[in-house]
């Protein structure tokens, strides 16, 4: 039994290994990743505008300001304007947060412009007519619901 290994297998092995870790640094080295699904465009970085929309939903953290809002009847959360580089799509000025805690909702319900709520998000949907969803606990599939 030869205990030797053969150079070829052990140079593949090493380009192998150094190939997984430079891509799980480059995707682990951004706040949010695009999540992979049938109904969901992967696509890196921001929003980009095409003929056909997708529904695209983002993954990462980033903790934010924002205050209640009421537009055209429903409520909303605005996202204060130093805070908006943090989100994954540059246009997002406000979204509906789908997964608050009771606790979080009366905070929310006594916040304003003047008095903002820090808010840890985790997850970020963006869909074809505008709106946008938010999660603070995210979990695969968590927009699907929302999904028409």
């Amino acid at each position: 039994m030869n205990r030797k290994i053969n150079t070829r297998l052990s140079i593949s092995i090493i380009v192998i290994l150094a190939f997984l870790a430079g891509a799980y640094a480059l995707t682990k080295g951004h706040n949010f990743n695009v999540e992979n699904s049938e109904q969901m465009l992967a696509m890196g970085g921001s929003l980009q505008k095409s003929k056909t929309c997708k529904v695209r939903a983002f993954k990462g953290l980033a903790e934010i300001s924002v205050w209640q809002i009421t537009k055209d009847g429903k409520t909303f959360l605005q996202v204060d304007k130093k805070d908006a580089h943090k989100l994954p799509v540059n246009d997002a000025a406000d979204f509906k947060l789908i997964d608050p805690t009771p606790e979080l909702e009366k905070e929310i319900s006594d916040s304003s412009e003047k008095n903002p709520v820090k808010l840890s998000i985790s997850g970020f949907a963006t869909f074809c007519d505008g709106t946008n969803l938010a999660c603070a606990s995210y979990k695969d599939g968590i927009f699907r619901p929302f999904i028409n």
